[in-house]
């Protein structure tokens, strides 16, 4: 299967011309928008790629020029990549792509950049949406190391739950494997089908069941990275105090520091028995609130979501249902043979309380429809922008206490911007909850005009980023910094930058890997 250079997933895949004329319907009446806004997107002939500055052929590598792959990996899949690729307006690409069979490529290729100042930049899916991989403004020669080749479940261990990985592993790959030994991860981003065990360390990645197994940083046991300097691993222990925690000092990482080729990650029981209902509350708030109360309760459902007013209207619209008011809250259990009556005294625990709170118990139909939804949304984003509707997400965290003002203030921030030069909309969901906070993952769509969509775009996007840096957000719970979210990084991490630096500067001293990422 071949993965589209200009949009998300595989050739072939993407949302019917049914539901594209129906979305465009209900759409319509919303933006305004018709048949005559559509825009042809170039082709892939279109771009003019520089010879490549780059010799490998002494190497011994596994490398590509060729244009699909030069193109393909020039850049991540936000929407300032996909919009700059649709409209021709990339002009940077690798000047080679390279895909290591082994840990013995990877530090020859890296020796090389070493000694010839070539930048790398770490591939795993490409599914950055902050610019974590893009080729823009790099000027030095720069090679792409896509890890895809180094995709398996090297050991596991049963007994102890634990499974040592390579880091280019695919989602589903990963799940399938690990199946064969009885185990699972239970790690589902939204990029799952696409995005890497690499890149969900790289970028400090989130799942739909982390508010019961954690983010993927409570995921890894011990790592394995390059660097131009030489090999970085720690020994596997299920907690050590003998120093500090090396998994982490590279989770969250970005690609600056080196390659990740291996972690062991923990694991859990592939799940026997799932528990799904959802309730609608009448306000986004009350909904927030019992979720709140439920954790510091000690009771971790692995899928919580509550969708605000907005998102909910939209979702049951595009799901084809009526149009609903209120505060949507999902929530999904898992369970095995063994464990099934603990489960589901915790399952009918979540509706008392929620009841209590005012939701009105819906049962499993919201589930799954917003199940469904949730994988087409990247899809439907790249339909929407063929019509000049921008769209694109931003998310944040924040503690219990700031939560609603949070919201506000950023919602109020980008309705601002978008309504300052067109019409569109605003819409949040929360996606992942602790006994402290909780993350806020926002939505926002505006009618664009062809050639300015890019601009306007960042105008919408420094406006909900300048509020959530003003208003106690952190600039990003789990999509990263990248190169998007810098400006914000640096008010964010503050005197943390210069640890960051002195990494970086012990570890690659030349600024080879992934420069003007992360950091300066």
């Amino acid at each position: 299967m071949i993965l589209k250079w200009n949009g998300w997933g595989y050739e072939g895949e993407g949302i019917s011309p049914e539901r594209v004329k129906k979305m465009m319907d209900i759409l319509s009446g919303f933006l305004g928008i018709s048949e005559k806004d559509y825009f042809e997107p170039v082709n892939l002939n279109y771009f003019k790629l520089p010879e490549p500055k780059i010799n490998l052929e002494n190497l011994n590598l596994n490398f590509s020029t060729e244009r699909y792959e030069r193109v393909l990996h020039s850049s991540g899949r936000s929407y300032k990549n996909l919009v700059r690729l649709k409209r021709g307006n990339i002009k940077t690409f690798p000047d080679a792509v390279v895909y290591p069979r082994s840990k013995e490529d990877i530090i020859r290729l890296l020796e090389f950049c070493d000694i010839n100042n070539i930048a790398c930049i770490p591939f795993g899916g490409g599914t950055s949406v902050v610019g974590g991989v893009d080729t823009y403004e790099i000027e030095k020669p720069v090679i792409t190391i896509d890890m895809k080749k180094m995709a398996d479940v090297v050991s596991a261990d049963m007994k102890s739950k634990t499974a040592r990985v390579m880091a280019g592993i695919r989602g589903p790959e990963l799940e399938d494997k690990l199946r064969r030994f009885g185990l699972a991860s239970r790690h589902y981003p939204q990029s799952f089908y696409f995005s890497t065990l690499g890149g969900w360390i790289a970028a400090r990645s989130a799942g739909h069941f982390s508010s019961r197994y954690g983010k993927i940083e409570d995921m890894v046991q011990s790592i394995e990275v390059i660097t131009p300097k030489g090999i970085i691993s720690n020994h596997d222990f299920p907690s050590t105090a003998c120093g500090p925690d090396i998994p982490r000092i590279f989770t969250g990482s970005e690609g600056i520091f080196g390659i990740i080729t291996e972690a062991t990650i923990i694991c859990h029981l592939p799940p026997e028995k799932k528990l799904s209902t959802s309730f609608v509350f009448p306000s986004f708030e009350q909904a927030a609130e019992c979720s709140r109360y439920i954790v510091q309760k000690g009771i971790f459902p692995p899928l919580m979501r509550i969708l605000d007013e907005r998102e909910y209207m939209l979702s049951s619209i595009l799901s084809g249902g009526k149009i609903d008011s209120g505060s949507l809250f999902i929530v999904g259990f898992e369970a095995d043979q063994e464990n099934q009556d603990v489960v589901e005294s915790e399952f009918q625990f979540v509706r008392k309380i929620c009841e209590r709170f005012g939701g009105k118990d819906e049962g499993k139909k919201k589930f799954e429809d917003w199940k469904k939804e949730y994988f087409e949304q990247p899809y439907l984003r790249d339909v929407l922008m063929d019509f000049c509707v921008i769209v694109d997400t931003l998310e944040t965290a924040t503690s219990w206490s700031n939560l609603m003002n949070l919201y506000t203030k950023v919602k109020e921030s980008m309705e601002k911007a978008i309504f300052s030069e067109s019409i569109g909309g605003v819409s949040c969901r929360i996606t992942h909850i602790y006994e402290s906070g909780a993350s806020l993952y926002f939505t926002f769509f505006a009618k664009g005009k062809h050639g300015y969509e890019e601009e306007f775009w960042w105008k919408i996007k420094k406006a909900a980023s300048d509020a959530i840096s003003e208003n106690g957000g952190t600039i990003s719970h789990h999509h990263g910094v990248g190169r998007d979210h810098k400006i914000w990084a640096k008010k964010e991490l503050k005197e943390s930058l210069t640890l960051i630096k002195s990494i970086k500067n012990s570890l690659d001293p030349k600024n080879i890997m992934n420069p003007g990422n992360l950091v300066d």
